[in-house]
């Protein structure tokens, strides 16, 4: 089997899955929400985690010893992506 023919039938496996169930879609991009807005904000010197960042975007609530500057970039970046 050729190159092309393996790229042909692992295109046609994926297609098989389309479209995404709605449950799956939503948490694929909870997932991508959470994860880009973390090393986006982290670039820029935000010291937020990862888990930090999803209970702010998740829950709205603020985690101690952290600067309400770095909360708001989090949020503003979320609001961003929408």
């Amino acid at each position: 089997m050729n190159r092309l023919e393996e790229v042909t039938q692992a295109k046609a496996w994926l297609d098989g899955f389309r479209p995404l169930p709605s449950n799956v879609l939503a948490e694929l991009q909870q997932r991508f929400e959470v994860r880009l807005t973390y090393h986006s904000t982290a670039i820029e010197g935000n010291t937020l985690t990862q888990s930090e960042t999803q209970i702010v975007l998740e829950k709205g609530v603020t985690i101690g010893g952290k600067s309400l500057q770095e909360h708001f970039e989090v949020i503003g970046h979320r609001e961003a992506l929408h």
